[in-house]
């Protein structure tokens, strides 16, 4: 196994933070049909706007950015989100794929392989502040999305090497002795104490109390890893649960090494298999909740399942863990509690101390990717392409309405009256990827 390196750099934590914005509500109606003319005006204005979201390292302005070797796809083509984002760049590379892009998201996976080569890790953005902390492992799954179009023994060699050294940082720094892993960070005390106060406009219920706040921070910066931030899911207690997403995402980079292996004839094939069946002997003993019927996240402190039902759940389905038994039970279930008119909502909704982004009313778009193609995968291709369908005339209404895609978008109105911890931006992003990826699934 390739030496795994840490480079954690010191400066401060910025966030872009500003207080709750809600923008003007629409009145919940149902789910119409688009216009095919619609559809096709989004993905006019998605194909034109590529451009404007791609930079290269000539590009960085700020010494805070770390320079990668190939253009790489950002959120927004403003200054809002201008940094390669981890997972957001996943679920991008989803719409450039299937837009005539396929060697941008080539790209993309050529600089998560050289984050990795060069930290250890992927870590949240391409910046020196966000480089204390990664975000869901989805490497091995930009590297599946990108092998058709990457045929040389080299480049899977690569891709092999890269993906066992992010294995690695996961099992080494963010494992239990179960063999479950969670999410965490690895900021200095400098970068805590930064971060903690760059979180207070979004999270005012932060403790004043110094040993609290500093648990309460540690805790923000494990959910910042997980690309849920912020959210009630994890009792403010974050790395003290195996993350049922997380789990599942492992699971894949398990997956896609044991087919890397025997496609390269390493002899490294049964390692791979091993693991992949011990995580699932393991989810299945700690994470599946029989009275709910889905895959929970666990709380390894007090050796219980969660109660808190998210669209977290849909990823056992998404990445193969859950059998068809399993599949067909979480289905019915998640379907339940989080399908809307609109899609899939974050969270089932409840008592909160603060309003957070991840959780109800807010659809998020990589949640609805991972909700569709987990139900497709389990043969639910009803529910698969109803979903789709939902998110596509969300996003094709408010498109018609403002003239951009966002963000995200409320689950319960259809519209972009969402909880907001900072000023919800435009989106070109993982929305346009999710989009053209449901288009291909709801047949427009």
């Amino acid at each position: 196994m390739n030496r795994l390196k840490f480079h954690v750099l010191t400066g401060s934590l910025v966030l872009l933070v500003s207080q709750a914005t809600a923008i003007a509500a629409t009145p919940a109606e149902p789910a119409v049909e688009p216009m095919p003319a619609d559809v096709q005006a989004v993905k006019a204005y998605i194909h034109e706007g590529w451009p404007g979201t791609i930079r290269t390292t000539h590009e960085l302005t700020s010494p805070k950015e770390i320079p990668l070797p190939a253009p790489f796809t950002v959120p927004t083509p403003d200054k809002l989100f201008h940094n390669f984002f981890y997972w957001d760049t996943y679920f991008t590379s989803l719409g450039l794929v299937r837009d005539g892009q396929a060697q941008t998201a080539c790209d993309n996976a050529e600089n998560m392989m050289y984050l990795i080569e060069q930290l250890g890790f992927v870590p949240n953005s391409n910046t020196t502040n966000r480089d204390n902390r990664s975000q869901p492992p989805v490497a091995a799954l930009q590297v599946e999305l990108c092998m058709p179009y990457q045929t040389g023994r080299e480049w899977r060699e690569r891709a092999y090497n890269a993906l066992e050294q992010e294995y690695a940082f996961w099992m080494t720094f963010r494992s239990f002795p179960d063999g479950l892993n969670h999410y965490g960070s690895h900021a200095t005390p400098n970068q805590l104490k930064a971060f903690g106060e760059a979180i207070r406009p979004r999270l005012p219920t932060i403790p004043a109390e110094p040993v609290a706040r500093g648990r309460f921070t540690l805790h923000a910066l494990a959910v910042a890893e997980s690309g849920w931030d912020f959210t009630p899911r994890w009792e403010d207690r974050c790395p003290e649960f195996a993350a049922v997403d997380l789990n599942s995402l492992l699971f894949t980079t398990e997956r896609v090494e044991a087919e890397l292996a025997k496609a390269l004839g390493n002899g490294q094939e049964a390692k791979w298999q091993a693991r992949m069946q011990h995580r699932l002997e393991t989810m299945r003993r700690l994470m599946w909740n029989p009275e709910k019927g889905i895959f929970v996240d666990y709380d390894e402190t007090n050796r219980r399942a969660s109660s808190f039902v998210s669209a977290a759940s849909f990823f056992p389905l998404f990445c193969g863990v859950a059998d068809q038994d399993e599949a067909k039970k979480s289905a019915a279930a998640l379907l339940s509690d989080l399908e809307t008119l609109y899609g899939i909502n974050t969270a089932v909704a409840g008592p909160r101390d603060q309003t957070y982004q991840w959780d109800s009313p807010n659809l998020w778009p990589p949640l609805q990717w991972v909700a569709v193609k987990g139900l497709l995968d389990a043969g639910r291709r009803d529910d698969a392409v109803r979903l789709a369908r939902k998110y596509v005339a969300t996003v094709t209404r408010n498109f018609n309405a403002t003239h951009q895609l966002w963000e995200k978008y409320n689950a319960t109105t259809g519209g972009i009256d969402v909880n907001d911890e900072y000023k919800m931006p435009p989106m070109i992003g993982w929305t346009a990827g999710v989009f053209l990826a449901c288009c291909e699934v709801a047949g427009y």
